[in-house]
């Protein structure tokens, strides 16, 4: 199907529609294929990556294997990702072709012919290259005798992309599962899940009976005790990367009064306001059925406590420090406030 007759410019366009369409169907089996081995934890073999080591020694061998193999996982998924951009780049450049055919064939009719003429050529397109990918996926998990288990009965996780819709709008099939195999259907699953249970059970055994070792010795113990006891001095965990911070109390007050202070966020209270919760809770449950309403009062603390307000320093913005004061994130400790434990219940 060719579609109306078009002269040279109008052909010219077309032309480059046609190509681009092509190449999109291709990149679309590529991203159906690379992400259903991703799936399998399998890499086709253009990606897979050969041992050039063979010294003799298993392990040397076996962990330069265990390098190539982890290499060529690598990039498979960079070649997946380059897939993706490579669809969002040629859908953009559609958009641009199928416009230059609008302003080339102003005729709606025969605009419209020639683009149904080219839809149909994309999906026999998608068609053929779908099936080449559906056989070689089904060489690759019959070299592995569990894909080629699952493969055969038809299991869920090996999705038929033969079958899929070959639409332009095509997305890559969800293959994520939560199926698990009973016992006694598959033995390579069966002896894998023993042997990692027993290994399992002796490794806790052996720990459990083992007493717990500090890391630091009896000087460096007594110095991390004065130090948390000294007054003069605010430890914290930084905002980003785990760090742990020491800072100065003057310094430390000085940036929590400097935030509370700030009334676009925060406002002085006149008293607590838990006292005023209570009867609303109260005639919450009595709209709940019994056994809700006694466990939410079995949750709520008789003499709530207030949090304690705290700041976090933002160690990664080292280089503002050096002319900047400290900024620091504010949070709230949670000391047993009274809608805690029960938002946790009803969500």
């Amino acid at each position: 199907m060719f579609g109306p007759r078009l002269d040279g410019e109008s052909l010219h366009a077309r032309r480059q529609h046609e190509l681009l369409l092509n190449k999109l169907a291709r990149t679309r089996s590529d991203i159906v294929f690379l992400s259903q081995c991703k799936q399998l934890n399998i890499v086709p073999k253009g990606l897979r990556i050969r041992n050039p080591l063979h010294s003799g020694d298993k392990r040397i061998d076996s962990i330069s294997d265990a390098i190539c193999s982890r290499a060529s996982h690598q990039l498979r998924n960079h070649a997946l990702k380059f897939a993706y951009t490579k669809q969002n780049r040629l859908s953009k450049e559609l958009i641009h072709t199928k416009d230059s055919l609008q302003n080339l064939v102003p005729d709606t009719a025969a605009n419209k012919k020639v683009l149904s003429a080219l839809d149909t050529t994309y999906r026999r397109d998608l068609r053929i290259v779908f099936k080449r990918k559906l056989r070689k996926l089904e060489q690759l998990t019959t070299q592995d005798p569990l894909l080629h288990h699952l493969q055969s009965t038809g299991h869920p996780y090996i999705t038929n992309i033969n079958s899929k819709d070959t639409q332009p709008t095509l997305h890559v099939p969800n293959t994520k599962s939560s199926w698990t195999p009973p016992e006694g259907r598959n033995r390579f699953i069966d002896s894998f899940a023993c042997k990692a249970k027993t290994y399992l059970d002796k490794f806790i055994l052996e720990n459990a009976k083992r007493p717990l070792s500090s890391n630091v010795n009896r000087t460096q113990s007594m110095a991390i005790k004065k130090l948390r006891n000294n007054p003069d001095v605010v430890i914290r965990q930084a905002d980003k990367g785990g760090a742990t911070t020491i800072l100065n109390t003057t310094d430390y007050i000085f940036e929590a009064e400097k935030q509370l202070s700030n009334s676009d966020f925060y406002k002085i209270l006149p008293e607590d306001p838990s006292r005023l919760f209570q009867p609303k809770i109260d005639e919450l449950c009595q709209s709940v059925p019994q056994h809700v309403a006694t466990k939410i009062a079995e949750l709520t603390p008789k003499d709530p406590s207030l949090g304690t307000f705290y700041t976090l320093p933002k160690v990664h913005k080292l280089p503002k420090l050096i002319t900047e004061a400290q900024q620091a994130l504010p949070g709230v400790t949670p000391s047993d406030p009274e809608n805690i434990r029960r938002s946790t219940f009803v969500s």
